[in-house]
């Protein structure tokens, strides 16, 4: 090739390469924006992402520059139709408020598809309010993915797999109707992995984790070249080392921001046991010490935060 052909076919590959990421990081802004905090709705499978960090991972390391944050407010046995938490435990709306929330991703439809098609508009009806309740922010409803098949004594719930569908087209219809983005798992473009996802047809594994974190980023925008990630099935690591590194920050954060949110001793610090004596200060009992201990929190998260954004721009510079 010529000097002058080699000067044109790099001009057109660097070309290429501008326009790919400006398609990216433009299809992302009209979910994601500069400084957003992410936070996370749904049930067991959604409180069990935090200690595999994957979707986090991947909008932070190709979205360095945002500063994203992301905080899971998931609690196990999460349905539209009710969110059941401890005494005196604040409401979805004011969990959004104190997280300064700009962003929600919502995962329903799993467990409410067992329940048949025929409570689908109860299911949609239910799902309204709950939207009602996140307010202006910015939102993307996650669909429930198909449930495997699992082995015998384990009851076979991909019996269920028609309504799950049919749960994840009314969530696409309920999401044009309120504007907001559709992530499609029943029916992803992603190659199915050839081990399980699940240890039991409904509880994701690593691998499962991986897949459908995997493709709702694809679906924000995320261009992930074949190759260019690689995860270990026994460990759940990723490759390269980098990636790897932000990970294991994402999951340390992860595990501070489970302390905080979800304090094992609620009643104590806000619930009804918040008059006993062991909640308040011995020296001088109308001072209540719990609160103020649990603010030390935030400075460790923040710490946390700082770090991952250092390594992810570390990562985009190599």
């Amino acid at each position: 090739m010529s000097p002058r052909g080699r000067e044109q076919h790099f001009a057109s590959a660097l070309i290429a390469l501008v326009c790919s990421q400006i398609f990216f990081q433009t299809h992302a802004s009209e979910l994601l924006g500069s400084n957003d905090v992410i936070c996370l709705l749904g049930g067991g499978n959604v409180v069990a992402a935090q200690e595999f960090g994957y979707l986090e991972t991947i909008l932070r390391m190709k979205f360095p520059t945002l500063n994203l944050r992301f905080r899971s407010l998931a609690h196990e046995g999460d349905k539209v139709f009710e969110q059941p938490r401890d005494y005196n435990y604040p409401g979805i709306a004011k969990q959004l408020d104190e997280t300064a929330a700009t962003v929600v991703l919502c995962y329903f439809g799993q467990m409410e598809s067992l329940q048949g098609s025929a409570h689908l508009q109860e299911f949609i009806a239910a799902y309204e309010k709950l939207l009602d309740k996140i307010g202006e922010r910015r939102v993307a409803l996650v669909s429930p993915f198909k449930f495997e098949r699992a082995k015998p004594p384990l009851p076979d719930l991909s019996v269920h797999n028609g309504d799950v569908l049919a749960y994840s087209s009314a969530i696409e219809a309920l999401a044009k109707k309120r504007r907001t983005r559709f992530v499609n798992l029943a029916e992803t473009k992603d190659p199915q992995p050839s081990g399980p996802l699940t240890s039991d047809g409904l509880q994701l594994m690593a691998s499962g984790h991986w897949h459908y974190d995997r493709a709702i980023a694809t679906q924000l925008g995320v261009g992930l070249a074949d190759g260019q990630l690689g995860v270990n099935p026994q460990s759940g690591a990723l490759s390269p080392l980098g990636w790897e590194q932000t990970r294991q920050k994402v999951l340390a954060k992860n595990r501070l921001w489970f302390a905080y949110y979800r304090p094992m001793n609620w009643a104590f610090l806000g619930g009804d046991r918040t008059d006993q004596p062991s909640s308040r200060d011995y020296r001088d009992p109308k001072i209540r010490w719990f609160p103020d201990e649990m603010k030390k929190f935030l400075p460790l998260l923040e710490r946390e935060e700082a770090e991952i954004t250092q390594l992810a721009a570390r990562a985009e510079r190599n």
